[in-house]
């Protein structure tokens, strides 16, 4: 059995470290993100991230009464200087949705970088995904109306001016790409269906795959591996600081441990 929220006897500590850092694409294929990082960089492995539907790279977010802090002001990178080093890789994710609160791409991207000059000097390898722009391109103005009113009903950006941030903002991501030696990952527009930013669940599997940067010679366990599908339960764990409905609430991290010795702590 899998010791999960226990603290339990660790096989072996991790001898690699998994970064994350995205919104709601993350949250809703979590299971399937550690599965595959497992699989494609070995375990035990440390998952650390920072992520959370409609989630911003530097602003605090209020979503549905539960607040976060920006990716760039959480805790993580508090924890990522004060932990062990080990062979560390990251993927950067979810960039859109400063856009939709109002941010210029320039500063947008800015923020990005800024995590970027971050992990730099722990991490070997870093991807950062592309907005999924031929999937925002097949939009029409009442379909975009109508998904911006349900998933962000605060904003008023029209379709025209998502368009041109959005092209934007991948223009500069490949600037800082090439800037920084980054893998730079397009997603594919058959991923996306009638919402346009949020990856279809039979792709999941796929687009991480091409999300995770791959170690390609690590023997798998698919004991251990499979195991994994019992992860139903990281929906429920709490981050190191958020609030929910006014209430404050603080955890200690990692929220998470697996009898293989791996561990998962959000920000």
């Amino acid at each position: 059995m899998v010791n999960v929220g226990k603290e339990c006897p660790q096989i072996d500590l991790p001898k690699r470290r998994f970064i994350l850092l995205g919104a709601s694409n993350v949250v809703r294929a979590l299971p399937t993100v550690v599965q595959t990082a497992w699989q494609s960089l070995g375990g035990p492995l440390e998952f650390v991230a920072a992520i959370g539907h409609g989630r911003s790279y530097g602003l605090d977010t209020r979503v549905l009464g539960r607040w976060l802090p920006s990716i760039h002001g959480c805790g993580i990178w508090d924890q990522l200087s004060s932990r062990r080093k080990i062979d560390s890789v990251a993927t950067i994710t979810d960039v859109g949705n400063d856009i939709v609160y109002g941010v210029d791409p320039t500063l947008l991207v800015e923020w990005v970088e800024r995590c970027v000059v971050r992990l730099e000097p722990i991490c070997k390898k870093i991807v950062l995904t592309e907005l999924p722009l031929a999937s925002l391109r097949k939009l029409g103005p009442k379909r975009f109306v109508l998904l911006r009113s349900l998933l962000f009903p605060r904003s008023r950006l029209d379709l025209n001016d998502a368009l041109r941030k959005a092209e934007k903002v991948n223009q500069q991501m490949s600037v800082i790409a090439e800037r920084h030696g980054l893998q730079l990952v397009q997603p594919a527009e058959s991923w996306f269906g009638f919402d346009p930013i949020h990856i279809k669940r039979r792709y999941f599997e796929q687009a991480w795959r091409c999300y995770i940067p791959s170690k390609g010679d690590i023997p798998v366990n698919f004991t251990t591996f499979f195991r994994f599908r019992q992860l139903a339960t990281i929906r429920f764990c709490t981050p190191q600081k958020r609030r929910l409905w006014g209430w404050k609430q603080q955890r200690q991290q990692p929220c998470l441990n697996w009898s293989d010795g791996s561990t998962l702590s959000f920000f």
